[in-house]
């Protein structure tokens, strides 16, 4: 493959981690919540601010696409770029794969233990409509009218949705061009997708793709992704500690449930 410019490695080694965007809205509710009580610890209480369970979700999905994402190789011209933003808003795309077989844009959704299927055009979760494919289909095309006008020739995005550990994904596995897929299925899938440029076109994108200023105007400023990154872990950790808190509560109430149901016999078998 031809070899990239420095600067662009430069941008891609500064490329943002996953899940960045999220946890960065899921740390900004966090920040809204009153002084916690030990006593909320001792019961095991969960940390997460109401609104900030969506965004919590969203990262815990995001990161875990992340991970799959990670085992693309990079020696092959795979190339992966995390939570970019578009636009003069906040939107971003979840991530952005550029290789051998083309650019494709991730649209990353959590529904763990939830069925997934398809209709005519759309994406139900547990039989509640969802909008996955338009967003989908939106995010490919600014994504490729971005690319195409930073590199000078047509690139075309291909959109994919990913779904993080649901109970079931069925029905079709393409809706109005984009591919649906597992987590765990995503790479497998990326790598046997048929090549359809060379090495040269491929490193001219990925340059293109890997300065912000190709996806939005002004500069990037992502001095906050890492320590947003680490005090998300401290909440995730925060967040399991008390899950198995409610447990040991749990298992203590079934036991005394247990010891009283068998003094209650023993009692009854006296009086018989």
């Amino acid at each position: 493959m031809t070899d990239l410019t420095e600067s662009a490695r430069t941008e891609l080694r500064a490329g943002r981690p996953a899940a960045a965007s999220v946890i960065a809205a899921c740390l900004a509710e966090q920040a809204k919540l009153l002084p916690r009580r030990r006593l909320a610890d001792i019961l095991g209480i969960s940390p997460l601010a109401d609104d900030a369970v969506p965004w919590y979700t969203g990262a815990i999905g995001e990161l875990a696409v992340g991970r799959e994402l990670a085992r693309l190789d990079a020696s092959e011209g795979w190339v992966v770029l995390h939570a970019v933003r578009v636009g003069t808003r906040d939107s971003d795309i979840d991530h952005v794969v550029i290789g051998p077989a083309g650019v494709f844009t991730i649209n990353t959704k959590h529904h763990a233990g939830q069925r997934v299927s398809t209709g005519r055009s759309q994406i139900f979760v547990s039989g509640q409509a969802k909008p996955y494919v338009r967003n989908s289909v939106f995010e490919a095309e600014r994504a490729s009218k971005r690319l195409t006008d930073a590199v000078g020739f047509p690139v075309t995005a291909r959109p994919i949705l990913a779904f993080v550990d649901p109970k079931a994904l069925a029905g079709k596995r393409e809706l109005d061009g984009v591919h649906l897929t597992s987590a765990t299925g995503l790479v497998r899938w990326l790598t046997k997708q048929p090549a359809i440029w060379g090495p040269d076109v491929s490193a001219a994108v990925t340059r293109a793709a890997a300065l912000p200023s190709t996806w939005r105007a002004g500069d990037a400023d992502w001095s906050s992704d890492d320590a947003n990154l680490a005090a998300f872990a401290e909440l995730r950790a925060k967040v399991t500690a008390m899950a198995r808190v409610r447990a040991l509560w749990a298992l203590g109430g079934a036991a005394a449930l247990l010891a009283a149901s068998w003094s209650a016999i023993e009692l009854l078998g006296h009086l018989a």
